[in-house]
């Protein structure tokens, strides 16, 4: 997890108004770009969600993991801390057209 890496990334994008696209698979820190504000996503794309840690057996923060949680709009928060989506190291999938239809996220063109 590499936050002020994410973070820079996110506010170029975020000052530009370039449109970032997630496509294929996306898992792990990756799930942060869901913050930029021109994202868009590709329904066949696959997101995978899991805890905010860096090894396999390295316990659950859950400070770390509401600030993983923050770059999700709220309802795909509200939806992964929920359900469990960030309580291991597992990656739990939701695929792109589910994060359009079900949680708000624009689709690419």
């Amino acid at each position: 997890m590499k936050f002020p890496e994410m973070d820079r990334i996110i506010a170029q994008y975020n000052r530009s108004g370039e449109r970032f696209r997630i496509e294929g698979t996306c898992r792990s820190s990756c799930t942060e770009l869901l913050a930029i504000r021109s994202v868009c996503i590709d329904p066949a794309a696959s997101v995978e969600f899991h805890a905010a840690i860096l090894h396999p057996n390295d316990p659950v923060d859950p400070a770390r993991n509401r600030r993983m949680a923050s770059y999700y709009n709220a309802k795909l928060r509200n939806f992964v801390l929920a359900n469990g989506y960030m309580t291991s190291w597992q990656f739990h999938p939701i695929s792109g057209r589910a994060l359009i239809q079900q949680f708000g996220y624009r689709q690419c063109p």
